[in-house]
């Protein structure tokens, strides 16, 4: 079983890093998670990743930064 959302080609863990997969971790100060801390918001980059929406520029500007191709899935996790 693995973790992933289609937009980053559903590898992005299973069980350990894919090793074409990059994680970051953003902060979400509203809900006291900060990176500094390993918890915050889940970001992915890959070469299998999805670089944008069909047709849907808002939702492509909300999910991806355009300068670095990060995908922000939306999901709080803790590294361990």
């Amino acid at each position: 079983e693995g973790y992933g959302a289609t937009e980053v080609g559903g590898i992005a863990s299973n069980g350990r890093l894919d090793p074409r997969v990059q994680i970051r971790l953003l902060d979400v100060p509203e809900m006291g998670y900060y990176a500094a801390d390993r918890r915050g918001e889940l970001c992915v980059r890959s070469p299998i990743s999805v670089k944008q929406y069909f047709r849907n520029e808002s939702d492509t500007a909300e999910q991806l930064d355009p300068l670095e191709g990060w995908f922000r899935t939306g999901d709080i996790v803790e590294l361990s």
